[in-house]
């Protein structure tokens, strides 16, 4: 199973010769197996919902990818291992610029002039089709907290650890000095 074949888990693929002037709306909720698989992937307990609208439009020589995404995920506390339960909702915004001999080689006069925002970040793509899978799973995998905590969860002073004061390299000069 390649990488693509494996993170494509939604069927996103967009044919640019057949999109619409006007552009094209997709909505996306996952099904059961593909909760199964996102949960897989993402390194979560589960995925109890998915969902993503999305308009995929040509602007300016370029694909503009606008739309939300939402999902609730279960993961295990970072201190207590109980399960703790995330809501994530992200604004989608990409831009996306055909992939050339030229763009990959930065060669001088190559360049093609794309004004974009401050939030938009361009990605390249190749051929006909625009697959969205990855840059869907990406916004998820950005979204989720990597160190979920239960409201009120403390470590306790066993698991505290080290003081980072007394790890400092100034912490052993600071016991020389009062040895002295």
């Amino acid at each position: 199973m390649s990488a693509h074949e494996q993170y494509n888990i939604f069927d996103l693929e967009v044919l640019l010769d057949k999109l619409p002037v006007k552009g094209r709306h997709i909505k996306i909720e996952a099904n059961a197996e593909e909760l199964i698989e996102l949960a897989k992937i993402a390194k979560v307990n589960e995925v109890g919902r998915f969902s993503a609208s999305i308009h995929v439009a040509r602007v300016d020589g370029a694909i503009q990818v606008l739309g939300k995404m939402s999902a609730e995920i279960s993961q295990p506390c970072i201190i207590t291992l109980e399960p703790v339960h995330q809501r994530i909702e992200e604004d989608l915004s990409r831009v996306f610029l055909p992939k050339t001999k030229e763009t990959v080689e930065n060669a001088p006069g190559s360049e093609t002039y794309i004004e974009l925002g401050p939030d938009e970040v361009p990605d390249y793509y190749e051929g006909n089709i625009l697959d969205l899978s990855a840059y869907l799973l990406e916004n998820l995998g950005l979204g989720i907290d990597l160190y979920p905590r239960l409201a009120g969860a403390k470590l306790s002073k066993e698991q505290a650890g080290d003081n980072p004061e007394e790890l400092s390299p100034f912490a052993a000069l600071k016991h020389l000095k009062t040895k002295n």
